[in-house]
């Protein structure tokens, strides 16, 4: 009877620590999940921060490379107007040059023919 008794009383005092040891190890995987839950947490807003910041800087640089263009087609478009003012001016006074010289030539001409009468 005291055998047994012993066997008993081993019996429900192992289940007893594997119990409280099994309750123990809950706690302190609960404890760690909630410590890398954490961790977790506070490096994805610091990513998310620097991923916010890239986007910002990335939007800023499209805003100012997209008035560069605007800048460089209104500079385009005065330089092209400018060159074909240029070349019909230049086709202007090449026109009167040429008027003024056939006249000079004509003149000449007509000085020569004078002489020679």
């Amino acid at each position: 009877d005291k055998m047994l008794r012993n066997s008993k009383s081993t019996i429900i005092q192992t289940w007893w620590r594997k119990h409280h040891n099994w309750r123990v190890f809950q706690k302190k995987q609960g404890s760690v999940l909630v410590l890398q839950c954490f961790i977790r947490t506070r490096f994805a807003c610091s990513e998310l921060k620097k991923v916010k910041a890239n986007a910002r800087d990335n939007q800023a640089t499209k805003k100012e490379r997209d008035e560069l263009r605007k800048q460089c087609t209104v500079l385009q478009k005065a330089l092209d107007t400018a060159r074909t003012e240029a070349q019909s001016s230049e086709s202007k006074s090449a026109k009167a040059a040429a008027t003024k010289n056939a006249a000079k030539a004509q003149e000449l001409d007509d000085a020569k023919k004078q002489l020679k009468m």
